[in-house]
């Protein structure tokens, strides 16, 4: 296909991933990062990839995943955004926020910085013409199988699926080892019950099940 394809995914959501997999394709694609995020000054880019005829594909993660992944991710991470320094913080960076709280109030600052993108999600879910599939569908081969068929089927074009296979078993998380939720590990009972009357309106309509 010559038109260009457009893929996109949230934070802590699986980028990574969706890169490795349109990167041994053959085909034009371009990544898009940020339309989710309901910004003022990003609103015009939100609006022009909702309102464009190409084909899409967005990957998808249960919110609560990505709660736990960002806690993890933020004392690791050497992107310079959690060094930046801002005023209204007292000039301070968010990894120094971070660093400043304990566990639960660590919890809850990732909770407060994931919230636009839970809420973009939302928004922004179930669009015309884009092809959702989701991370946890990587996690072991039959399931990784059916999403590659759901991406053939709708780019209508021949994929080396051995290859692909392949590159699905890699694993791109670095914040932990394991394969599959962990969010048990990190949170309360308390913690998911709060999480889960907070964002189970973005949970159930992203088609996942809130859990403990």
């Amino acid at each position: 296909m010559n038109d260009i394809v457009y893929i996109s995914s949230f934070h802590k959501s699986g980028t990574h991933l969706i890169q490795k997999i349109f990167n041994s394709i053959n085909i034009n694609y371009k990544y898009v990062n940020g339309f989710h995020i309901p910004d003022k000054a990003l609103r015009k880019k939100r609006g022009w990839f909702n309102s464009i005829s190409n084909k899409k594909i967005v990957i998808i993660r249960n919110p609560i995943e990505m709660l736990v992944s960002s806690y993890r991710y933020i004392p690791i991470t050497t992107e310079t955004w959690v060094d930046k320094k801002f005023k209204k913080h007292n000039y301070k960076s968010f990894r120094e926020r971070y660093n400043s709280l304990d566990k639960v109030g660590r919890i809850r600052l990732c909770s407060e910085f994931m919230d636009k993108t839970f809420v973009g999600m939302h928004d922004t879910y179930g669009q015309n013409n884009v092809l959702y599939i989701k991370l946890e569908n990587f996690y072991n081969d039959k399931s990784t199988l059916e999403e590659l068929k759901k991406i053939e089927d709708y780019l209508d074009c021949k994929l080396d699926t051995p290859q692909l296979l392949s590159i699905c078993r890699t694993k791109y998380n670095s914040t932990t080892s394991k394969r599959g939720y962990t969010y048990q590990d990190i949170l309360t009972l308390e913690q998911i019950e709060t999480f889960n009357r907070q964002y189970g309106y973005v949970i159930s309509k992203l088609g996942y099940i809130s859990g403990y």
